[in-house]
């Protein structure tokens, strides 16, 4: 059996919706879509939250806001680099 943790989670019905959707059209297992969309995002996130203190102050807060948005933008730009590599395989979308 692979090494894998079974997880229950409530999600609005727009987001279930899209994951079936994308689920669906991509012909995978809605675990997978979730898996690799949250993957990065979540390991990125947990390391932010590692540098911060348990009671942060407010210089910590700030320098902590700074690094999160250097870390969204990131990966901001490595999503819009990919949908830009799809839309150029397959044409515009």
């Amino acid at each position: 059996m692979s090494n894998v943790k079974r997880l229950s989670l409530s999600v609005p019905p727009e987001f279930a919706s899209d994951l079936n959707f994308i689920s669906r059209r991509m012909n995978v297992s809605k675990s997978a879509v979730v898996t690799t969309l949250m993957a990065q995002g979540l390991q990125d996130f947990r390391m932010l939250l590692e540098t911060l203190p348990p009671e942060p102050d407010d210089q910590e807060m700030a320098r902590f806001r700074g690094k999160s948005a250097e870390v969204i933008t990131t990966r901001m730009n490595t999503i819009l680099q990919s949908i830009r590599e799809v839309q150029g395989s397959h044409g515009e979308l």
